[in-house]
């Protein structure tokens, strides 16, 4: 599971800026900057403003967040050609 991998590629996906990243959700530039560097994780109160700053649900964003290392091997194809037709609604939904 990489969450802060997956909120940088969100973000920088919408180029917005780790400070307006923050603003969004109310926290400081800085807390992104541990976030997406992996030096922290979000609480559960705040992972949940990250994925509606995203317009998607808790589910939706650590859906993506997923590594290979997070699937059991004979599920990984199945995960890829799930996320990606996932992935295409989020955005069609920006």
């Amino acid at each position: 599971m990489d969450i802060g991998k997956t909120i940088r590629k969100l973000r920088r996906e919408r180029e917005w800026t780790q400070k307006q990243l923050g603003e969004k959700i109310g926290v400081t530039d800085i807390i992104i900057v541990y976030w997406e560097g992996g030096r922290t994780i979000p609480s559960p109160q705040n992972l949940r403003k990250v994925a509606e700053a995203f317009g998607m649900t808790v589910t939706a964003f650590m859906f993506q967040a997923m590594t290979k290392e997070d699937v059991p091997a004979d599920k990984w194809s199945l995960y890829k050609t799930s996320i990606e037709p996932l992935q295409k609604s989020l955005r069609e939904e920006e």
